[in-house]
């Protein structure tokens, strides 16, 4: 590492009505001291009027002193030219002289490099532009004209700084390069040392090569392997190869594209790149590559901001303000993945992130990215800047924005949410966010339920209104309204709370509003008609469920009464009464399901034959339905049995299952996972994957998880002594790896390395996911940096693997298990 630096001088002359812009230009180049300077032994240094002491003389002439010892001029200019620098000279700003000084110097000694850089202007401005701003124009003109000087415009403070970074390192980076080359001309001719150094000591400096010295010497190294006369390609590794690349898009020139690192030579530099020795423009070139493809998770990144003391240095922060909008967005994920908070500490305060991250010119991708991260780390100073986001109305950016202002109002107050939430009217929120912003419950008011029954979100209207209905709270006038509702199960809260408050409905009115009959057939007196013509599913289950709470409010003399009178068309009562009193009827379910409902349901087409003697059809008609009949029949009697939860019913349930009649539910699955054998793993298996499986419900009274879950939960809990055997079976993608999430750490622990390796270099990118997520959380950093070097030892390996595991390593063990913890949970 150098020990004496040498010193760059800058210059920044402009009027006075850019201080704002000079405080930028300041910290742009704080940034770079502070990244590079000690690495390379280059500082920059900026000389303004604001650093010239006061002593004897003319103002100017002292600040003209130190202009004199600059090696670089950069100007700023906006809308005001300047004031004289005294009363009878010939220049008529202090810019003016400051600029024509530098020209002549430029013109007799070749230095200094001359920048320019103006403000865009209110285009009203310059219908009336005024005394001041017409020498701006004209100056700019005349720079036009003169075709020797070029200008840039910036737009904003964060063009500003992305053009100053783009100027200094292009004008010290061709110091260094230079210098670079007079030391290996110097050595080819054998000069003395000392002769070397005079011939490059300027009272300048540079900042960092982007060809540093471990770059230059592997340079070397790749160099003598290729350029030999009988050269041996075979003895270069693809991972040279592609740090060449690397080397190579470093000392790229503006005419060059502006292109990462790929991901494919990235992960080849990572898998050599623990050993290797990288300088610090190398690992700032592959932390560049890092954020560019950080969306998808398939490249290395934490490693070289770890080597670069990125976390420290704010380095994530600082790849948020400039760079291809891939490279930004990168750099805002990986924030939002860490929880990493904005810090002050490189001089810009947050208002410069926030106009920087939503300047209009940026693109969306940057845009959601930065509401999204503000959305997990955002602060209340933070809600007027996203209003103006969502003010735009722009649908690629209006939803992420929304959820930034209901998170952050949420990390301050309950209502103050629950009022964004109102007021922004989302159409869709989050399962999450939606349990957050009701956890307590008891705790709002009755008004602020009330106001959301109206709330363009179907979940977020069904939330408040069974929120409402079990507290009681709903008004009549509330109720009749929500007859209306588009949505089932909406109308069907507000129909229970009419009935529950003595409401009297008729049974074809209340299925009028549930689930209206299909018009035009003869069979409409049969409640459950509609279920046998495909009507919509959550209307039907609205439907059945409100007939089994009509049917369970009634005293056991009154439903036993029912259910004599009921068909096989519907046998609602009966089997409210069956599992009311379980004992007394459990051998008849039982019967019914050993039988498939067979016998009692040529009993039931007997019974109808002798009600219907009118119309004799009917009978027919009912035993070409048989088979949908005799199914939901079976279906509803295996339900009680599995909420009864008895273990004799074991051999029951597994073999209605086997003979496939019935269709399979939720409820098959939890009462297997508590009574079920090792043998009926395979047989959920079984179940979840066939076509029929009854999966979608969207009662309170049905288990509220996936059915991928819950087989997970279920397998895990007959196998919970044999988890490396369940792992290996061949089990249906998504319960697999809801299976690899919902194991304890303990057991986890316990798996061996080449299960997990195996799950780890498994064919579907779900799996490999999560099995990556749970090593992070679980093994110690020496645990996991053994299991990156095996697995990438062994040869071919997954990218989307070496990313998290990379994590782990690399991020700080609280950090990492937060960050991964947080992944899972969305799983």
């Amino acid at each position: 590492m150098p020990t004496i630096r040498k010193v760059v001088k800058i210059f920044l002359g402009s009027p006075g009505d850019v201080m704002l812009e000079r405080g930028i230009v300041k910290a742009a180049i704080d940034d770079i001291n502070s990244l590079l300077a000690e690495q390379t032994g280059y500082q920059v240094e900026l000389i303004g009027w604001e650093n010239v002491s006061s002593s004897h003389g003319r103002p100017q002439e002292i600040i003209n002193r130190e202009l004199d010892q600059c090696d670089y001029f950069l100007g700023l200019m906006w809308k005001r030219w300047g004031t004289p620098p005294d009363l009878n000279g010939t220049y008529s700003s202090g810019f003016q002289e400051e600029y024509e000084t530098s020209i002549k110097r430029r013109e007799a000694h070749s230095r200094p490099e001359i920048s320019l850089l103006f403000k865009s202007v209110d285009p009203e401005l310059l219908r009336d532009p005024g005394d001041e701003l017409k020498k701006v124009i004209a100056f700019r003109q005349k720079l036009i004209e003169g075709k020797q000087i070029l200008f840039e415009d910036f737009s904003d403070s964060a063009d500003l700084e992305k053009r100053v970074r783009r100027c200094i390192h292009k004008y010290v980076f061709s110091l260094v390069n230079a210098e670079t080359e007079n030391i290996e001309n110097s050595q080819a001719n054998e000069a003395p040392a000392s002769e070397v150094q005079e011939s490059t000591t300027r009272n300048i400096g540079t900042i960092p090569s982007p060809l540093s010295t471990e770059g230059i010497q592997f340079l070397r190294e790749f160099i003598s392997k290729t350029s030999g006369t009988s050269p041996v390609p075979e003895s270069i590794k693809a991972a040279e190869i592609a740090r060449f690349r690397l080397l190579s898009g470093l000392v790229g020139s503006q005419a060059n594209d502006d292109r990462s690192l790929g991901i494919h030579d990235t992960n080849l530099i990572y898998s050599q790149g623990r050993t290797w020795n990288f300088g610090l423009s190398e690992m700032f070139g592959l932390l560049s590559s890092g954020f560019e493809h950080y969306a998808n998770q398939n490249a290395p990144l934490w490693h070289w901001v770890k080597g670069t003391d990125g976390l420290k240095r704010h380095v994530l922060q600082r790849f948020t303000t400039f760079g291809t909008p891939e490279k930004r967005s990168g750099a805002l994920l990986a924030m939002t993945r860490i929880h990493e908070r904005l810090s002050d500490d490189l001089g810009l305060n947050r208002d410069y992130f926030l106009d920087s991250w939503f300047s209009k010119s940026n693109a969306n991708m940057v845009k959601v990215a930065a509401l999204d991260y503000l959305a997990e780390c955002g602060i209340s100073s933070d809600l007027n800047a996203i209003r103006a986001v969502v003010g735009e109305r722009d649908n690629q950016t209006i939803g992420a924005a929304t959820n930034a202002i209901i998170r952050i109002s949420l990390r301050n107050s309950r209502d103050d949410a629950i009022v964004a939430l109102y007021e922004l009217q989302p159409s869709y929120i989050s399962a999450d966010l939606l349990t957050e912003l009701f956890a307590n419950a008891a705790a709002l008011s009755k008004q602020v339920l009330l106001d959301g029954v109206t709330h363009q979100s179907l979940s977020v209207r069904r939330k408040v209104v069974e929120l409402l209905l079990a507290r009681r709270m709903m008004s009549n006038q509330i109720s009749e309204q929500l007859l209306a509702d588009t949505d089932p199960l909406v109308r069907y809260y507000g129909l229970k709370f009419l009935l529950d408050s003595g409401r009297i409905f008729s049974e074809q009115e209340a299925q009028a509003i549930i689930c209206p009959i299909k018009s035009g057939n003869s069979l409409n007196s049969f409640p459950t008609w509609n279920s046998l013509l495909g009507a919509d599913r959550t209307a039907d289950d609205c439907w059945k469920q409100y007939r089994r709470d009509i049917f369970s409010a009634k005293n056991t003399h009154d439903l036993t009464e029912l259910a004599n009178h009921e068909t096989v068309l519907d046998q609602t009562p009966y089997f409210v009464l069956a599992e009311r009193n379980f004992k007394h009827y459990a051998g008849a379910l039982r019967n019914a399901i050993d039988d498939d409902y067979n016998g009692e349901f040529e009993m039931g087409v007997e019974k109808i034959r002798n009600r219907f003697t009118v119309d004799p059809n009917i009978p027919d008609r009912i035993l070409s339905l048989e088979a949908i009949l005799r199914q939901g029949l079976s279906r509803e009697a295996l339900n009680i049995i599995c909420r009864k939860r008895n273990a004799e019913d074991i051999g029951r349930v597994r073999a209605a299952l086997k003979r496939g009649f019935v269709i399979p539910n939720l409820w098959d699955i939890e009462y297997l996972g508590k009574f079920g054998e090792w043998q009926d793993i395979a047989l959920i298996v079984e179940c979840i994957s066939r076509p029929q499986f009854d999966r979608d419900t969207y009662l309170p009274s049905v288990p509220a998880i996936s059915m991928y879950q819950m087989a997970a939960q279920a397998a895990y809990s007959i196998g919970h002594t044999r988890v490396s055997e369940i792992l290996k079976m061949e089990l249906p993608t998504r319960m697999k790896s809801s299976l690899i999430v919902e194991l304890p750490d303990t057991a986890f622990r316990e798996l061996k390395d080449d299960s997990i390796d195996q799950l780890l270099r498994s064919d579907d990118d779900k799996i490999r996911f999560v099995t990556a997520l749970k090593c992070v959380k679980v093994k110690t950093k020496a645990q996991l940096d053994k299991l990156v070097t095996n697995y990438i030892g062994a040869g071919a390996y997954f990218y989307n693997v070496i990313h998290w595991l990379d994590f782990g390593v690399s991020v700080p063990k609280i950090r990492a298990i937060a960050s991964v913890q947080r992944v899972l949970n969305n799983e």
